[in-house]
């Protein structure tokens, strides 16, 4: 093995193996106090990101839910993936995946006109949700409330 030269590092963190491989725990009945969900950006237009930044608006305030967004996946119960997957987007997928700490989940939201690959045909595992239509922010937050709840 090469040493990593960052730090003195002797491996890669994230070398461990792709837990993507592996079914984790069902979330359903965990998260009744808060949360934390990760997006990423696989390829989507600019619509479902305007829906996620109104979701984080004070309109719907879903702090008071419990419900918060994070700046890593090591710190996501859920990753939320918008838009189909663009091929250069898989590897950084599969990594977010691969940081995510267990047991997760994985909310698919898909757009009727995006172009590229379907994310239900990438295999993800624990997927809980899959919805290929047009969402709007009051849909996406109720989403995630019956996450929280563990009725989706």
């Amino acid at each position: 093995m090469k040493p990593w030269a960052i730090f003195g590092l002797t491996h890669k963190l994230t070398e461990t193996p792709p837990k993507w491989k592996f079914q984790a725990k069902s979330i359903s009945t965990l998260f009744k106090k808060s949360l934390h969900f990760f997006v990423l950006d696989s390829g989507c237009s600019n619509r479902l990101l305007f829906e996620m930044d109104a979701v984080l608006s004070p309109q719907y305030n879903i702090h008071r839910f419990g419900i918060f967004s994070t700046q890593t996946p090591r710190h996501a119960d859920l990753l939320i993936v918008l838009g189909k997957c663009n091929p250069s987007m898989e590897k950084p997928l599969f990594e977010a995946v691969n940081q995510l700490p267990e047991p997760y989940g994985i909310l698919l939201l898909e757009e009727k006109n995006s172009i590229g690959k379907s994310l239900k045909d990438l295999g993800l595992p624990n997927v809980i949700g899959f919805f290929d239509e047009d969402l709007s922010a009051d849909k996406i937050v109720s989403l995630l409330l019956n996450i929280k709840e563990g009725t989706l």
